[in-house]
C-alpha cells in the first residue's frame, strides 16, 4: 500500500500547485458526464443544469471543475444556495486529498457563507446540508483539520439519520466517514476499523434508494477494496462499469475491484475506456487542472499494472510510454512534486524489467530533459540497475561500470551499493524481494 500512499501524496501537492479557482462565464455544459441529477432550489433551469455538472463532476474527483461549474450555477442564479454549497464540498477534503490548502480554505469558507446567507430560500435538506457543510471550514485558516471534519461527519449523520430516503445524503455522510480515515478503513486481520461499518451500511442504503448512483458506486468500491472480502462490491463496479462518462476516472474506478479479484482483462478493459476518456476530455475541456493530471496518470500505469499481470508486454509498454509522454515538462514541476512525477518517469524501466528484457533498456530513451533533470532522479536508477544485468553491463563490470560508459555518474542505487558483477545485484535484488527475471543474454 506505499504505492497508493505516495500516490495520494502526489495528487495533493499536485493539486496545491495547479489549482484554479476562478469562474468562467462562458464555461461550456458537457455531453456524456452522467445522467444523474439532483432538483435543487432555484428559478434557473441554465443554474440547474451547470449545478447537475457540477455534481458529476465532483462525483468523479474532477474537483476544479466541479468548483467552476457551481461558480457558474451561482453566477446565473446568486439566490441558489446549493450552488455555493457546491463550491464549497469541491473545495473539501477526499479520500485521496486529506489536506485542503488556504486557498481553497478561502474559497470555501466565502462560498458557505454566501450558501448560509440565502438558505432560508431551500429545503429543509438543502438547509441540512449547508448547515454541516459550514462546520467544515473555518473563517481562519489551519493546515490542522481534524476538529473540522470530525464536526462535519457527526453534522452529516444527523443529516442522513432525518433525511433517509435521499440518496445523496447517504453518499456524503459515507464519504465524511471515510474522510476521516483515508485509505484506512480496514485492519491487517480484515476487521473494519471504527466507523468502516457505517459507512459501508450507508453505501448499502444508497444503492438500495438509487441503484445506479454515481458516487454511491465509486464510494462503495473504495470502502470494500482493501477488505478482506473485496468481491462483495463487484456488483457495483459492474454497475459503474456500464456507465459511459466523459470522467476518465469513473470508468477506471472498477478496475480497483478487478486487480483485487484476479479480474485482469475487465482491469485492462475498464481503463482503456478510462484512457479513450481522458483524450476526449482533452480536447472537449482542455488540459487537466488541480489533481485531474494524476488521476489520468493513474488511469494508463494501472492498466500497464493489469496487462503485465496478463503477460501482455505490447499493451503494458505502449501506455506506460504513453503516460510519460504527457507528464508535465520537468521546469514545470515544482521541488516538493518532483519526486512523484520522477517515479512515474522510472516506469517504462520497470515494465522492462519485469519482462527480463535488458537489453531494451539501453534503447530506452532516458527522459533527461523533460523529467529527469536532477542528478540524483529515481528515474535514473531503474535503467542503471537493469543495464548492469544486461551483457553489455555485465562487459562493463556491472551498473557502475554501465553508467560510466554511457557517461553517466552511479546514482548510488542498491546495484552499485552492492557489487558491480551481476550477480550481487540480483542478491540485493532479491532480498528486497523484486521480481528479476533472468532475460535476454
Amino acid at each position: 500500500m506505499k504505492t497508493l500512499r505516495s500516490f495520494r501524496l502526489f495528487l495533493g501537492l499536485v493539486s496545491l500547485v495547479t489549482g484554479l479557482f476562478a469562474a468562467d462565464a462562458t464555461l461550456p455544459l458537457y455531453p456524456g458526464l452522467s445522467g444523474y441529477t439532483r432538483k435543487v432550489t432555484t428559478n434557473s433551469a441554465e443554474a440547474q443544469r451547470y449545478f447537475n455538472q457540477g455534481l458529476a463532476f465532483d462525483y468523479g474527483f474532477d474537483h476544479e471543475m466541479a468548483i467552476k461549474s457551481f461558480q457558474e450555477a451561482a453566477r446565473l442564479d446568486p439566490q441558489c444556495a446549493m450552488a455555493w454549497w457546491g463550491i464549497a464540498n469541491a473545495c473539501a477534503p477526499n479520500i485521496n486529498l486529506p489536506m485542503v490548502d488556504a486557498d481553497h480554505a478561502k474559497l470555501a469558507w466565502d462560498a458557505i457563507t454566501k450558501a448560509q446567507a440565502v438558505a432560508a430560500h431551500g429545503t429543509p435538506v438543502e438547509q441540512a446540508l449547508i448547515q454541516a457543510q459550514a462546520l467544515r471550514f473555518a473563517e481562519k485558516y489551519s493546515p490542522d483539520r481534524r476538529a473540522l471534519d470530525e464536526a462535519y461527519a457527526d453534522a452529516m449523520r444527523k443529516a442522513w439519520h432525518a433525511h433517509p430516503d435521499d440518496p445523496d445524503v447517504g453518499a456524503l455522510f459515507a464519504e465524511a466517514m471515510l474522510d476521516l480515515r483515508p485509505w484506512d478503513q480496514w485492519q491487517p486481520d480484515g476487521t473494519a476499523q471504527p466507523g468502516t461499518e457505517e459507512a459501508v451500511a450507508a453505501l448499502k442504503t444508497v444503492l438500495q434508494r438509487s441503484a445506479d448512483h454515481p458516487m454511491g458506486l465509486h464510494l462503495t468500491i473504495h470502502a470494500n477494496e482493501a477488505s478482506a472480502t473485496p468481491e462483495v462490491a463487484l456488483a457495483a463496479a459492474d454497475r459503474l462499469r456500464a456507465q459511459r462518462s466523459l470522467i476518465g476516472h469513473m470508468e477506471h474506478m472498477p478496475s480497483h475491484l478487478d486487480v483485487r479479484v484476479g479480474h485482469w482483462r475487465e482491469a485492462v478493459e475498464s481503463n482503456e475506456r478510462a484512457i479513450q476518456s481522458d483524450l476526449r476530455y482533452r480536447k472537449e475541456v482542455g488540459e487537466p487542472q488541480g489533481d485531474l493530471f494524476g488521476y489520468m496518470a493513474h488511469n494508463r500505469h494501472m492498466q500497464a499494472y493489469a496487462a503485465m499481470m496478463t503477460g501482455q508486454s505490447a499493451i503494458a509498454l505502449h501506455t506506460i510510454r504513453a503516460m510519460v509522454t504527457e507528464l508535465p515538462p520537468g521546469n514545470a514541476v515544482p521541488d516538493e512534486v518532483f519526486p512523484f512525477v520522477d517515479g512515474f518517469a522510472a516506469m517504462p524501466y520497470e515494465v522492462l524489467i519485469r519482462y527480463g528484457r535488458w537489453n531494451e533498456i539501453l534503447a530506452e530513451p532516458m527522459p533527461a530533459e523533460k523529467i529527469c533533470f536532477q542528478p540524483r532522479a529515481v528515474a535514473r536508477r531503474p535503467r542503471h540497475c537493469a543495464g548492469g544485468q544486461g551483457p553489455a553491463g555485465r562487459r562493463a563490470g556491472g551498473a557502475e561500470g554501465f553508467c560510466r560508459r554511457q557517461g553517466e555518474s552511479p546514482c548510488g542505487c542498491v546495484q552499485h551499493k552492492s557489487g558491480n558483477g551481476s550477480r550481487g545485484g540480483r542478491r540485493a535484488h532479491a532480498r528486497r524481494g523484486d521480481f528479476i527475471p533472468r532475460g535476454q543474454d
